[in-house]
């Protein structure tokens, strides 16, 4: 047994596994019979084949928990496939699996030097699509599909990618190390790629008791950059592997069919010579199993995410399924189980177990017992004591991103995934089409509230050094006093401009307030607290900072969010785009698809043809759904903020942080 093998044995016996049955179809739909199905399980285990029935169904018995890769191919057609999470106890949905036209990738491979590498593999194809999967191109050899490799002239061609589809490249050569081109269409028919010769990293995998090496371990080493690329490695007869790693940092593991390494280790490939060794510990490998339920109910607990420690280390991971279920693989020794998070559910007092595992047994755990958390109503109304249908209302604590929507009676029902331990929420509530709005606070488990949106009022105020000098590109936050644990709870957030003021115009009236300011530097200063009046403007007096030093503001420069490349979305052109104002949003690729389906709940407020919405990813995210009114593109953020709004004709006219403020989009609207 190989130790791809290995890993994929101690996989399959944590047990509980489930069937994964679905369609393929082709492009029009229609099902098509006697297509290759494809499952991986996970980076280290063989994949599996099925085949198609006459109306393109198939059927996996025996899947085991985790993110799985389905995978087709037909006659004539490229690969396409669905990745899908299983959990324990879980019975997955059905899969359609679409597969369209074939296209190719191609083009160069050369190393650092520049001249050209053969004998470079391309070994995984990642499909970026609305349907995402990775093809594991360098485990089809068994099936009749050669792994893709580079010429004499470092030239390589890419078959079997579905047309219209951007895709993912992973290059692999045994004297460099491994590679990847993280976006490419199909049909590019000029890829470059470089090789670096890395540092040669050689392991020793040994075990825990008695020394003695481990043949035949799979070894996954993980970057801790994304996109947290793997390499795999197996351990020779000696328990001896020899790998090349690009400098960074990584996560490593290894495991067998009946021993595992105590979690993921960390290893930091300096750069600083041309070889590393590392000597890997390994212990009989042993299985946890436990339940999440509904302390009130008894009802079982899904969506809850636990994790495992071993020996300090990071392990596993685990999310319970429909039965409240989940299994968690462990080496033998002590363990600790932590219950990371339960959407909808109290964290308990003690969210954490001490295990103490046997080899080659399977340990089950006590229950972990959740209560619910506490829901609120709360009722919009304006000055006249009349319901704001379509209120929008945002959490401040719990901090969360996204607005709730009221009904036509502006009422809402408040739930959250986690609540703080006293129960006290703090939200604000805004008028859909008018510059109105409140803060409010709630204590009292359905308890329901009547909140009144008045008027905002507006801020002004100057950012100086001791020496009364204007500090440009300060980051002002307003801060509520009423915070129940003393932590700050931040209302808004603006950048002094380039005389070293600031304004914010929708400040909620009766809100005790002040602004904290922080330079580039790091200097910091702070106002006096302040309630600023109803439809009226405050002015501040100037708040100085000790050794205050000027950033950079884009308040009232051009902000080329044109020009930027395109990941979803139509991009109008530059004439056009210079004439629109536009809410240009600057977010991490993790946090893309968040901003997305938030922005999609409230678009409907505005004016699709007076303001665009541009998300801007500073990486290559995965998108779970694209919005056409919603361009993506891929940048950096220009300066300390991450929103910024945009004047027709391209000019900045407020710069902050997450969402911004209904009103602030309706003026832009308005904006001539």
């Amino acid at each position: 047994m190989d130790g791809l093998s290995a890993i994929a044995v101690l996989c399959w016996a944590l047990g509980a596994a489930a069937s994964l049955s679905g369609q393929v179809v082709d492009a029009s739909g229609s099902p098509v019979a006697e297509a290759r199905v494809f499952l991986e399980s996970d980076l280290a285990s063989p994949i599996r084949m099925a085949q198609s029935d006459g109306n393109g169904r198939f059927t996996f018995e025996q899947v085991p928990p985790g993110r799985i890769g389905v995978f087709a191919i037909g006659a004539q057609t490229a690969f396409g496939g669905e990745t899908v999470t299983v959990t324990a106890g879980s019975q997955p949905d059905e899969l359609m699996l679409q597969i369209a036209s074939p296209e190719t990738v191609s083009g160069t491979v050369t190393n650092h030097e520049g001249e050209p590498v053969s004998g470079a593999r391309i070994t995984r194809v990642a499909h970026l699509g609305a349907a995402k999967v990775a093809v594991p191109l360098a485990k089809l050899g068994e099936y009749g599909f050669e792994t893709p490799r580079t010429d004499e002239r470092g030239r390589f061609t890419v078959p079997l990618v579905p047309r219209g589809t951007d895709v993912a490249l992973k290059i692999d050569h045994p004297s460099y190390a491994t590679e990847g081109v993280p976006r490419v269409a199909a049909g590019s028919r000029n890829v470059r790629v470089s090789l670096h010769p890395g540092v040669v990293l050689s392991g020793r995998v040994q075990s825990r008791e008695g020394n003695e090496p481990v043949p035949h371990a799979g070894i996954l080493i993980r970057s801790a950059e994304p996109p947290h690329d793997t390499t795999v490695a197996t351990t020779d007869g000696d328990g001896a592997f020899r790998v090349r790693l690009k400098p960074g940092v990584y996560a490593y593991q290894a495991a067998s069919a009946s021993m595992r390494s105590p979690g993921w280790e960390r290893l930091v490939i300096t750069g600083d010579s041309r070889q590393q060794s590392i000597v890997m510990r390994m212990a009989g490998a042993s299985t946890l199993r436990g339940e999440v339920r509904n302390a009130i109910t008894r009802e079982p607990v899904s969506g809850a995410r636990l994790s495992l420690l071993a020996m300090g280390n990071p392990a596993d991971m685990a999310q319970t399924g429909p039965a409240g279920t989940f299994r968690l693989r462990a080496s033998e020794g002590e363990n600790v189980v932590r219950l990371e998070s339960a959407p909808g559910y109290r964290m308990p007092e003690q969210p954490a177990l001490r295990v103490q595992a046997s080899a080659g047994e399977e340990t089950e755990l006590p229950i972990f017992w959740l209560l619910p958390n506490p829901s609120y109503s709360i009722t919009v109304v304006d000055q006249h004591q009349q319901p704001v249908a379509d209120a929008a209302i945002r959490m401040l604590r719990p901090d969360q991103f996204g607005w709730w929507r009221a009904d036509g009676e502006g009422r809402a029902e408040l739930t959250f995934a986690s609540v703080p331990a006293d129960g006290v929420v703090i939200g604000l509530a805004e008028h859909p089409a008018e510059p109105e709005g409140a803060v409010f606070i709630l204590s009292d488990e359905n308890e329901a509230a009547q909140v009144t949106v008045l008027p905002y009022g507006q801020v002004r105020g100057t950012v100086q050094n001791e020496q009364g000098q204007s500090i440009e590109g300060a980051l002002v936050t307003a801060v509520l006093e009423d915070s129940p644990d003393g932590n700050p709870i931040p209302l808004w957030r603006t950048v002094s401009r380039s005389d070293g003021r600031f304004a914010w115009d929708a400040m909620p009236a009766q809100a005790s307030v002040r602004c904290m300011v922080t330079d580039i530097a790091g200097a910091i200063g702070q106002s006096e607290l302040f309630e600023a009046p109803i439809g009226a403007t405050e002015e501040l007096e100037s708040i100085r900072l000790q050794g205050g030093r000027s950033g950079s503001s884009m308040h009232g420069a051009t902000l080329r969010w044109w020009s930027k490349p395109v990941i979803s979305g139509d991009l109008p052109g530059r004439r056009t785009a210079r004439q629109e104002a536009a809410v240009v949003m600057f977010v991490a690729p993790e946090e893309v698809n968040m901003v997305i389906e938030s922005v999609a709940k409230i678009k409907h407020f505005f004016n699709a043809e007076r303001v665009r919405w541009v998300v801007v990813s500073d990486g290559v995210p995965t998108l779970d759904a694209s919005d056409d009114s919603i361009l993506v593109l891929e940048g950096e953020r220009p300066m300390r903020a991450s929103t910024y709004l945009i004047a027709p004709g391209g000019s900045v006219i407020l710069e902050t942080e997450g969402l911004p403020p209904l009103a602030a989009v309706r003026a832009l609207e308005r904006f001539e």
